[in-house]
């Protein structure tokens, strides 16, 4: 216990002013009762080796940057899922990828590709949601550079969707060829 004054005075009682000014009685079982008498003061001090030890503080010490990153990378992956229904797409049309590739074989440069695309996709509307995010933190009217960024991001994903369903399909097309022509 720290005392920043060892001779500050510290008055003890039997009886209490609580903060509405009212005098409250304090018996040994420390029950309060409301009492209109004045409070019986007396004043002790303290002597300074009486109050020089210190108290084990309980302080959590600070995650080390690389966990913090992990925990702000959860957070986030967590939040922008949540937070628009555009995620439910994707992860409808990456089962239905994943299902097909399970279902047709394919090899491990092919799984290669797949999680390629898919990752784009994700990390590609990822940022869109980031953008948006920014552009709401902004008020209800956002400047006509923030409705550009936003168009910008959008067009982004929909880049990257084209890009994979072009690969995809070249994967799964290459997977045909070798199915039906062996």
């Amino acid at each position: 216990m720290n005392v920043k004054n060892p001779n500050d005075e510290i008055r003890m009682s039997n009886e209490i002013l609580n903060p509405n000014d009212e005098t409250v009685r304090v018996d040994a079982a420390h029950q309060m009762h409301p009492s209109a008498q004045p409070a019986a003061l007396m004043s002790v001090r303290r002597e300074a080796s009486a109050v020089d030890f210190d108290e084990p503080q309980h302080v959590h010490p600070r995650r080390p940057a690389w966990r913090q990153r992990l925990v702000q990378a959860e957070r986030g992956l967590v939040r922008g899922v949540r937070s628009d229904s555009a995620f439910f797409v994707h992860f409808f049309g990456i089962s239905i990828v994943i299902a097909a590739a399970v279902v047709l074989g394919i090899g491990w440069m092919q799984w290669i590709a797949i999680a390629g695309c898919l990752t784009l996709v994700l990390t590609a509307e990822m940022f869109n949601q980031a953008l948006k995010a920014l552009a709401q933190s902004g008020g209800q009217h956002s400047s006509p550079d923030g409705q550009r960024a936003l168009a910008i991001g959008t067009a982004a994903v929909l880049v990257a969707c084209v890009g994979s369903l072009i690969v995809l399909t070249l994967v799964f097309w290459q997977r045909f060829e070798q199915l039906f022509d062996g």
